[in-house]
């Protein structure tokens, strides 16, 4: 498939069939965190990007009729989706298509143009990201293009909230030493109560990033700034869902497209494809040996990911 993805298991979203809405890594931030690594194509101007639209279509009629279970249809991938100009269409073309809620997931820089504000009113749920409230701290963490102003980010998602319809869960991510002082934690906390989305989630860095030392924070941290933020605000964490296995499916396939969109745990894996480990990890030493997959140990943690990293130790 060329424009989607999984489905894949997410902590924000069950399972969720992914459209990768832009080019591979153009984006409009370089988060120290992203685990897609650095952005190749940095800008805040919007482009089209799909060749077809049906072309889009086809593939997400063909993912739903596998009767998979899918809990959304986001519209995400591997750099920021609103820079595509057929975002709205893509929206509206969808829910003609099926009754699979749409969610898109941004980081939030666009929603200040009144075009994505606009195209966004379509969809069902929008998690838009909010990792500092402080322009200094923003742009360590962000690596915004240049013109882009939490300032003014914070007060469209707020505008957003009002005239939206669907759901907003707004999510931040801490990095340690880069947003967690108190000025940030306290100004991120304003901040928020003011745009008053539905649900806040609060998280750390789980993956393997762009930088290597962009380091989590505590659980007690992040429990401190959701306690501050509200009832609405919550800690979040790896995806804990766990499905059957589906016979007659190409795993291989499936691993390979779940490994090529972000760096994945065999618990991951087992969540997302299903299958007995032994077999998951058997299809992995063959793509493994065809150069596919790459294995690397990070903070304790052996991830697979498809042509990234470098291979450390036999598989088990």
């Amino acid at each position: 498939m060329r424009y989607i993805f999984g489905p894949v298991p997410s902590r924000r979203l069950g399972m969720s069939l992914g459209v990768d809405m832009v080019p591979y890594k153009t984006c409009s931030f370089d988060c120290v965190y992203c685990e897609c690594g650095h952005t190749t194509v940095h800008e805040k101007t919007r482009r089209r990007y799909f060749d077809s639209i049906a072309d889009v279509l086809d593939e997400i009629s063909s993912a739903l009729k596998t009767g998979r279970q899918i809990d959304y249809i986001t519209l995400g991938g591997s750099g920021e989706p609103t820079l595509n100009l057929e975002l709205g269409e893509t929206i509206r073309e969808i829910k003609r298509l099926t009754d699979v809620k749409v969610a898109v997931l941004t980081n939030g820089s666009l929603i200040t143009d009144k075009g994505v504000f606009q195209e966004l009113l379509n969809a069902d749920l929008v998690v838009p990201s909010l990792d500092s409230a402080r322009q200094a701290s923003f742009e360590k963490v962000n690596l915004p293009a240049k013109g882009i102003l939490v300032a003014e980010i914070i007060e469209a998602q707020r505008d957003f909230v009002r005239a939206f319809d669907g759901d907003v869960w707004l999510e931040i991510l801490i990095v340690e030493d880069l947003n967690d002082s108190e000025d940030d934690l306290i100004a991120l906390t304003e901040a928020v109560n003011r745009i008053n989305p539905l649900l806040v989630q609060v998280g750390t860095v789980e993956r393997p990033g762009s930088e290597e030392w962009a380091k989590p924070v505590s659980f007690e941290v992040l429990k401190m700034l959701a306690s501050r933020i509200g009832p609405n605000a919550m800690v979040i964490g790896g995806p804990k869902r766990t499905f059957s296995e589906d016979t007659g499916r190409d795993i291989a396939s499936d691993i390979l497209a779940l490994v090529s969109r972000r760096p994945c745990t065999i618990e991951d894996i087992e969540s997302a494809v299903g299958g007995k480990r032994p077999i998951l990890l058997g299809e992995i030493r063959e793509l493994s040996a065809k150069d596919k997959i790459a294995t690397y140990m990070h903070k304790g943690k052996i991830f697979y990911v498809g042509g990234r990293g470098q291979k450390i130790r036999e598989l088990e």
